[in-house]
């Protein structure tokens, strides 16, 4: 039971790291793509 719950803990973070950035920092175009791809890339440059 851990297991899936830090599992789902996982992708509700990732989740919101990633709805966060997107529209705050590249409203435009250069992280809204990256983001929506590879979520891990954006944590690299916030």
């Amino acid at each position: 039971m851990d297991r899936r719950s830090s599992r789902r803990r996982a992708d509700v973070s990732m989740m919101r790291k990633r709805y966060r950035p997107a529209p705050g920092p590249v409203g435009a175009g250069s992280g809204a793509p990256r983001a929506a791809g590879a979520s891990h890339t954006y944590q690299e440059e916030p």
